[in-house]
């Protein structure tokens, strides 16, 4: 019963029953309001309750005093409801999907539609292995031996088996060492820890081309050269009337004694620049096959028949199988071969050493008188010309002109390069003079009537100076695909991986490093040449390039085999869990992404793994994973009805599996070097490139995002929506458009992709290989469609910005940074989005203790410096020759101040 309005008791307060609290929740929410009230909002109902009762013995009760026991029941009744309606509205938001906060909520609901949180996927590389060449591990490289030397026997080949753990060395205190393992055998070889492209190239002298050789190199040491001395250059193409005669200037042997610099006073025609040999023209070219090569033993005639071909080095080793020549044995000799011609060149150059007349230039002048006989028309007094002969004389006896050489004859005007098949020394009567004097007996006559017998000279004597190959001065360039190599590698084939390295030469002093697939090998002419499957990235110096052909694909995890336990056929469902996580996964084609490394052996037979019991007999030997928050992973049986009961047995189930996973195996480059296992014949080990693709096991808002994408695709690619809602659900991928387009030609699908933390997807890498190959398996047969990575890009601001009297510039400019950074990061931008002027200054603005923005710059980081309203982001379109990605336009990591001021006023 009220008091009435006069009532200072107290006992008429809370007259108003405020529970329950109607609930209302508006779509899209991220959380839902369920409860019917709190504790105030119940303990202000009992109140009003009690008033508003007819019992009489309540009516009694006049006091609002805490002490009181009524009180303390009501204020009890109150927290207890509290604790209630609080709970139950977590129950409630952990019902749905969208408004879940615990993992575990988020699991269980996507299990309504058969899906399951990525447990993540491990990061992979390559490793470069270099094999031991040392005798005792397996033989001497078999490089090809000097003329002379046996040619070595093959020595056993090493491999990489899958397996070999190599791990990583932390570059910071926090980091931890990872462990990386081969994941399929691979083939290894000594001689190919370091192959360097062909360095040199044979030294021509040409007959038919501009000068423009000033300098000959010679092999070895060449100490009887001296300027002022006479060199005769020919081409062995060249017609009989060439001939190039120039005189030594200077002789510079090199430092290493294995070449001498020659320099000459004129121009002649020889080497210029490097015209490999291109794949195209070798690819047409073809021509060698095993029925065209009679030999049945490894002998000269045969390594020769052979090099008169050009081989795909597949076809070759095909030879070598069925003829049973060790390959070794045949590339060893095919070096030889090439060794031992490897100083023959388009030309030859010889120092002609002696200087001599005709006979009787020097005779005294007379004179005839008209009358007869005549005079003779070959008298030097009347500047006669030595005429059509096969023999000169010379002005005096020459002995060390030997037999088969060269001499030229020349006078200001002309001259002419012959062959002297000997020379031997006589006594000769011509001009009423005689003497002893050497005659230049010449293998063929030749008209001499153009050389006076006093004005001409004959250069004689010669000596072949040994032509050096001439080192290759061109780099190789940005785009190349085809590379002759040092030598003959026949154990190269194509489909093989390598890692090029060398020195950039637009940034002198940086090295970088490409991995290649070889789409192509061949055997050209006694070397070998490689067909990449895509152009170099980067332009190297030649000298500086290396090819390491050992490489292995590696993945980021170690190897554990355990006992699980033990087997008992009462037991449905039996689990078990694994002693060491987490389970790593790699990368497959699948429309996961992803598959386990987990194998489990019950009594020494294999079972396998399925993602549910359902549908499944009685007599399958099936298994299911589960893995919970931390990462640990149960390993659960059937129960004879759907899978098959463990058979009782001790300690028969085991397990191999290795552990591992995550961004934390995205290690750089040279950080995977300490071998944890080690193959015969292995010396050390590195990765070459970084550690790419690993992701960690899937978060809140992702699996809440992917759980429905899954139910969208249904693991089928039919629809434009399809293809997005596929690739976005796979592991790896963190945001995928699809669109169509026109090529040209006809329509197809242009998938654009992202991966996690906006790394860059290579479509040809493993993560998009693998979900290309997916895509084919779960679409239709001739669906054309084609995979591509966005292109990062950047944009910078600048400007003032003033802050409130009160306000910290500190506190400030670091809530303008964090706000900027998450609003244009790679997570809240999508490809093609925009950055407008607007929403800058809105995000800065809406910070507290900000009175106002003035931004004097914004602009795309590629750009220069200037103040845009909008900044455009390329979406997918066609190009020429290519399509155009799409761009995703995020603030440059660059720091934002000073550019970005912050001022008090």
């Amino acid at each position: 019963m009220s008091c009435g309005d006069g009532c200072t008791c107290g006992c008429c307060a809370g007259l108003a029953a405020v529970t329950p609290v109607a609930v209302e929740n508006r779509p899209g929410l991220p959380a839902l309001r369920y409860r019917v009230g709190t504790y105030a909002d119940f303990r202000e109902t009992l109140f009003a309750r009690i008033s508003q009762s007819h019992q009489p013995v309540l009516s009694a009760l006049s006091t609002r005093d805490d002490d009181d026991f009524t009180i303390a029941l009501f204020d009890s009744f109150s927290v207890m409801a509290d604790v209630l309606t609080f709970y139950s509205e977590r129950y409630a938001n952990e019902a749905y999907l969208r408004t879940a906060t615990e993992r575990f909520s988020v699991r269980q609901l996507a299990a309504l539609v058969g899906y399951r949180p990525s447990p993540g996927v491990a990061a992979s590389t390559y490793l470069a292995f270099n094999i031991d060449a040392a005798a005792g591990a397996y033989g001497a490289a078999l490089v090809g031996p000097v003329p002379g030397q046996n040619v070595p026997l093959d020595s056993q080949t090493p491999g990489i088996p899958p397996g070999t753990g190599v791990q990583s060395i932390p570059s910071t205190p926090q980091e931890l060492p990872q462990s990386f393992e081969t994941t399929v055998p691979s083939v290894a070889n000594p001689q190919w820890n370091a192959i360097t492209p062909q360095l040199t190239q044979p030294q021509t002298i040409q007959g038919d081309t501009p000068a423009i050789v000033t300098s000959l190199q010679l092999t070895g040491t060449i100490t009887s050269l001296k300027p002022g001395d006479s060199i005769l250059l020919l081409h062995d193409n060249a017609p009989a009337n060439f001939t190039k005669i120039r005189t030594v200037l200077r002789v510079s042997p090199a430092t290493d004694g294995k070449t001498t610099l020659v320099e000459l006073d004129g121009a002649v025609s020889g080497t210029s620049g490097y015209n490999p040999r291109s794949a195209p023209t070798l690819q047409g070219a073809i021509n060698g096959s095993i029925d065209g090569i009679s030999a049945i033993d490894l002998t000269d005639a045969a390594v020769a028949a052979v090099l008169q071909n050009t081989w795909d080095q597949g076809t070759l080793a095909a030879l070598a199988q069925i003829r049973k020549w060790p390959l070794g044995q045949l590339e060893a000799a095919i070096n030889q071969q090439v060794a031992q011609r490897a100083g023959s060149s388009g030309g030859k150059a010889y120092v002609l050493r002696q200087q001599a007349a005709p006979f009787g230039f020097n005779i005294p002048i007379q004179t005839y008188p008209n009358t007869s006989p005549a005079i003779p028309s070959n008298d030097p007094v009347n500047g006669a010309g030595i005429g059509s002969t096969n023999v000169i004389y010379l002005d005096a006896p020459y002995p060390g002109i030997a037999a088969d050489s060269f001499a030229v004859v020349m006078d200001s005007t002309d001259r002419l390069c012959v062959s002297v098949a000997s020379a031997p020394v006589t006594t000769v009567n011509q001009f009423k003079i005689s003497g002893k004097v050497s005659a230049l007996q010449l293998n063929a006559t030749a008209d001499f009537s153009k050389y006076p017998v006093r004005s001409t000279t004959i250069l004689c004597q010669s000596e072949e100076l040994p032509l050096a190959p001439v080192p290759i001065t061109d780099g190789v360039a940005s785009g190349t695909t085809q590379i002759v190599l040092s030598r003959a590698f026949l154990g190269l084939q194509a489909g093989q991986e390598v890692a090029i390295f060398g020195s950039r030469t637009d940034l002198p002093g940086v090295s970088a490093c490409e991995v290649r697939r070889l789409q192509a090998v061949v055997l050209n002419s006694g070397y070998t040449v490689i067909t990449l499957d895509s152009g170099l990235t980067y332009a190297y110096t030649r000298g500086s390039l290396s090819i390491n052909a050992n490489l292995a694909y590696a993945t980021h995890g170690a190897s554990v085999a355990e006992t699980l336990g033990s087997g008992d056929a009462t037991t449905p469902f039996q689990s078990f869990g694994l002693k060491q996580s987490p389970l790593t996964y790699v990368p497959a084609a699948n429309a996961a992404g992803i598959s386990s490394t987990l194998q489990v052996w019950v009594d020494n037979e294999r079972w396998s793994e399925a993602d549910t019991f359902y549908a499944h007999g009685p007599q399958e030997h099936i298994y299911v994973t589960a893995q919970d928050d931390a990462g640990n992973t149960t390993v659960t049986f059937g129960d004879g009805i759907s899978g098959a009961r463990l058979p009782t047995g001790t300690a028969n189930l085991r397990a191999q599996y290795r552990y591992g996973i995550g961004v934390a195996g995205m290690v750089n480059t040279n950080q995977i070097v300490l071998l944890t296992s080690r193959p015969l014949g292995v010396r050390s080990a590195f990765n070459p490139v970084p550690a790419v693709g690993g992701v960690d096991p899937e978060g809140l808002d992702d699996a809440r995002d992917n759980a429905t994408l899954t139910i969208k695709a249904l693991e089928r690619v039919v629809s434009i929506d399809d293809f997005q809602s596929f690739a976005r659900a796979y592991t790896g991928i963190h945001k995928a458009s699809a669109t169509w387009i026109w090529n040209g030609r006809r329509t197809l699908v242009l998938l654009t992709v992202a991966g996690v933390d906006g790394v860059v997807i290579d479509p040809g890498g493993t993560v998009g290989a693998s979900l290309r190959q997916a895509i084919t398996d779960s679409s239709i047969p001739g669906t054309p469609f084609v995979l591509q990575s966005y292109t990062p890009a950047l944009f910078r601001l600048g400007g003032t910005i003033t802050v409130q009297p009160d306000a910290d510039t500190i506190t400030v400019a670091a809530s303008v940074e964090t706000a900027l950074r998450a609003r244009f990061s790679f997570d809240a931008r999508d490809f093609g989005q925009p950055v407008h002027l607007s929403e800058v200054i809105a995000a800065i603005q809406d910070i507290r203790g900000v009175r106002d923005v003035e931004i004097t710059a914004l602009y795309r980081s590629d750009q220069p410096v200037s103040l845009k309203k909008h900044l455009q982001a390329s979406a997918a379109q066609p190009g020429f020759k290519k399509i155009v990605p799409s761009e995703l336009l995020t603030l440059d990591p660059v720091p934002l101040f000073p550019a970005l001021e912050v001022t008090q006023p």
